[in-house]
């Protein structure tokens, strides 16, 4: 999912023309909510099935946000750079999208992923206050 959410902000970044010279963070500048969106559904979801307190280390996390962000931007991009693993997804994506006669514009790639991904967190998160059932 992140890799096909990789390839669609890939094509809507290079039809922009802003990442021409950075086209892998052309390509992350999507995935990294969406991956953030489902790190904290999982988080939620923990918390709820094993009614712990991630709460407490949440709070402590607030603290670092800054380099935590950081963090995740450059595991982001060492994953797609390395050994130009962004190169092979964009060939294997763009082969599959000339054999295939539907084309879907990036931007409802984009908006259903968001929607799907901070759906899933409001569920999580009404589950684990107990509004949910």
């Amino acid at each position: 999912m992140y890799n096909y959410l990789f390839y669609k902000s890939y094509q809507l970044a290079k039809r922009s023309k802003n990442f021409e010279d950075a086209p892998v963070l052309g390509g992350i500048w999507a995935v990294i909510p969406c991956f953030m969106f489902n790190i904290f559904t999982l988080m939620f979801l923990i918390d709820a099935f094993f009614q712990s307190d991630l709460s407490h280390s949440i709070g402590i996390l607030k603290y670092y946000k800054y380099i935590l962000a950081v963090v995740l931007v450059l595991s982001l991009l060492f994953y797609y750079r390395h050994k130009n693993r962004w190169k092979k997804i964009i060939s294997k994506y763009e082969t599959k999208e000339a054999q295939g006669r539907i084309k879907i514009h990036p931007i409802i790639v984009l908006v259903i992923a968001y929607v799907l991904s901070s759906a899933m967190l409001m569920l999580s998160g009404m589950y684990k206050n107990g509004d949910l059932f």
